[in-house]
């Protein structure tokens, strides 16, 4: 089991990986807080959006924290809208090395995202283009050379977001994403009730995959309920939950639960 001592390596090494891992993480809320307070200064130039969530299941976690911009108006507008976001995730997969099968590794990763893009508004809705720039690099336990994420990349985004009132209360939103140079894409459709003339709740489907998985979402969920702390600060909460099944060659399903949390100014 030579090749155990090899690709493990000793375990000051993974703690020298976690603590890189930790002073990326540092740094980047460092900025995000010090490009909170210059937006803020300026708050009255516009409408922005502060966001933060995580979620996961057995197998995978992940976090993120955003800010969302509309320099010349508002969201309730046509615009220009600016988004920046930080991302960390964990999760395992299996490989062969060294004539050894189903090798476990386990991954950390770190991305940082921005774009920018127009959205339109009409009666019934809402449509949005997106382009930007994504920057992700991984931690890999033990080391993989063959993998895709043994180096950080750097890759083109773009987004498709939109939403629809079909009826009275009752609508659609869903979203669509493709990251080039990480062969990524996402599609979200959540078809939805909205309660109290405010928060919404419904279905929340979406496909997901890269190089090597593909899978598939399936539950519900709730957006937008509002509440307000003694500062009268707009805050809005919402979360998601279900079952993933992965449509790869090995069938997994598991379950998934999500919540988010964003602050208007």
């Amino acid at each position: 089991m030579g090749w155990r001592s090899r690709k493990y390596g000793p375990e000051c090494r993974r703690k020298s990986g976690a603590l890189w891992f930790l002073r990326r993480v540092t740094t980047i809320c460092l900025c995000s807080l010090a490009s909170l307070t210059a937006i803020q200064d300026t708050a009255t130039a516009g409408q922005g959006y502060i966001t933060a969530g995580m979620g996961g299941g057995p197998k995978a976690l992940n976090s993120y924290q955003g800010i969302i911009y509309a320099p010349f108006g508002t969201f309730a507008e046509d615009g220009l809208i600016v988004r920046a976001w930080n991302k960390a995730f964990r999760f395992g997969y299996k490989t062969s090395m060294q004539r050894v099968m189903n090798v476990p590794i386990s991954a950390i990763g770190l991305s940082i995202e921005v774009e920018a893009g127009y959205q339109f508004l009409y009666p019934q809705g809402r449509v949005g283009v997106f382009g930007g720039v994504v920057w992700r690099d991984h931690i890999l336990t033990p080391d993989d050379p063959n993998s895709i994420l043994n180096k950080s990349r750097i890759g083109g985004s773009v987004t498709l977001e939109a939403q629809h009132t079909l009826f009275s209360d009752y609508g659609v939103m869903g979203s669509a994403n493709y990251i080039q140079n990480h062969d990524q894409y996402w599609v979200n459709f959540r078809p939805y009730k909205t309660i109290s003339k405010a928060w919404k709740f419904g279905l929340d489907t979406a496909v997901l995959g890269g190089k090597d998985y593909n899978n598939v979402k399936l539950g519900l969920f709730v957006s937008d309920y509002e509440f307000s702390f003694w500062t009268k600060k707009r805050i809005f909460i919402g979360g998601q939950a279900g079952v993933q099944f992965s449509t790869t060659r090995k069938k997994e399903t598991t379950p998934y639960l999500g919540l988010h949390i964003g602050y208007l100014f």
